[in-house]
């Protein structure tokens, strides 16, 4: 997967960052495309399940197109995202939350 230039929006209050990103799927600069929300109204997860974003959190959509061959590593990016914040955070907070 070639690495995307990032596009980022950011709102006070969205119904879902996905749904406005799955909106725009079949856009050109979809590959890349952040959505993020102060607070969402009406967010969604997967399969369906509703997503609670409360005043003061963020909440992130990314649009990423994959190829047949790159799908297999999709269920790994959940997790590699994660830590990638955490490790981020570890660098503003070495010490952690307190």
């Amino acid at each position: 997967m070639k690495a995307p230039r990032f596009h980022l929006e950011i709102f006070p209050v969205l119904p879902s960052t996905s749904t406005i990103l799955l909106a725009r799927k079949d856009e050109k600069d979809f590959h890349g495309s952040v959505i993020c929300a102060r607070l969402q109204t009406q967010g969604t997860g997967r399969r369906g399940r509703t997503w609670l974003t409360l005043e003061g959190n963020l909440a992130c959509s990314i649009g990423l197109h994959f190829t047949a061959k790159e799908q297999k590593i999709l269920p790994w990016i959940p997790l590699w995202a994660g830590i990638s914040v955490y490790k981020t955070l570890l660098e503003f907070y070495p010490d952690g939350a307190k």
